[in-house]
């Protein structure tokens, strides 16, 4: 199982997915960074994150985590969010081959469509709020709702949440002046308490965040430094540009150091006439440079830079539009199909 934190409001979503893995035909659980159960989804007019709790295989035995990048990085920048939670529901061609007791998947996505906040939950056991009546289903049914005030849910190991922490965490969100930075250090403290209660949520996990203006954070959090830590979704984002893959840094008994992944941020912006532009920056710790050679890819272009021991916390980058852009319609925002 796991546990997913959705935190909603006008101003900001949160979601949060932790790193632990149950097997119950082997009777284990371990806790596998490997697998990214945040992943964040940008298009022409929506950005969402998605997380997952429950089954960590396809009956093929592809790995969830997996099976949802592949969906994302469909290559479809300008399809609408229906669009994208209808790709998502055929996991149903794979949930029914399971029996009922380990039929239990839940995909949460969150977001903003324009400056519009959305949350959907696609899941065979559970909804916002509360569990399906009559057990787990065979297909995955949608709930979806567009938040107007501040909201907390909790998905999968529900009861590991204390009642405590639950009224923290809404203080939170109906603070209108939070720091984000700040929220997303408390979700994760929240979800390493409820590691405390329960063997199938690990303390690692990952937080991100959400605001109507397109700029956005995704953070880990408890990863030791020197595990390797190098998530799916960010393989196939650096593809995406061009890059093939990561050149270490090597230590100082010659050894190449273990790459790990600290973070990012994430902006998007909409200019009338010529199209949304979408940027990605990535934080790495113990590599040199990036492999591979981004001039061919197009309609994308890939920068990095080494920080020094002095150097300032942030960088800003500036984008020259090119001109004659595409202008890309404006996708429907997403409805409120709850079947």
């Amino acid at each position: 199982m796991t546990l997913n934190l959705l935190l909603t409001s006008r101003q900001a979503v949160y979601l949060s997915g932790d790193f632990r893995l149950t097997y119950r035909r082997e009777k284990r659980s371990i806790t596998d960074v490997t697998v990214q159960k945040l992943i964040p989804v940008g298009r022409y007019d929506w950005n969402a994150l998605v997380s997952f709790s429950g089954i960590a295989q396809t009956s093929s035995g592809f790995k969830v985590d997996r099976w949802i990048v592949k969906n994302v990085n469909a290559g479809n920048w300008d399809e609408s969010v229906d669009d994208f939670v209808d790709r998502l529901t055929s996991s149903d061609t794979w949930l029914r081959d399971f029996s009922d007791r380990d039929r239990k998947l839940t995909i949460c996505i969150c977001g903003f469509h324009g400056k519009r906040p959305f949350a959907i939950c696609l899941s065979s056991f559970e909804k916002f709020g509360g569990l399906l009546s009559n057990g787990p289903r065979r297909r995955l049914v949608r709930t979806g709702l567009k938040p107007k005030e501040p909201h907390l849910f909790v998905f999968g190991m529900r009861d590991a949440l204390e009642k405590d922490t639950r009224s923290h965490l809404r203080s939170l969100i109906r603070d209108r002046q939070q720091d984000h930075v700040d929220v997303m250090r408390q979700i994760s403290s929240a979800n390493s308490d409820a590691a405390q209660n329960s063997e199938y949520i690990s303390p690692e996990c990952v937080v991100g965040h959400l605001l109507p203006v397109g700029t956005g954070e995704v953070t880990p959090y408890g990863i030791e430094d020197g595990t390797e830590y190098m998530p799916g979704f960010i393989i196939e984002h650096l593809a995406a540009t061009g890059v093939t893959g990561l050149e270490v840094r090597v230590g100082n008994d010659g050894k190449p150091l273990k790459p790990r992944w600290k973070g990012m941020t994430l902006k998007s912006e909409y200019v009338e006439g010529r199209g949304k532009l979408m940027a990605q920056a990535h934080v790495f710790a113990n590599v040199a440079k990036p492999i591979g050679d981004t001039s061919k890819v197009d309609g994308t272009a890939a920068f990095w830079k080494i920080a020094g021991e002095n150097e300032p916390k942030k960088v800003s980058v500036t984008v020259n539009w090119p001109e004659g852009r595409k202008k890309v319609p404006r996708t429907p925002p997403p409805k409120l199909r709850n079947r």
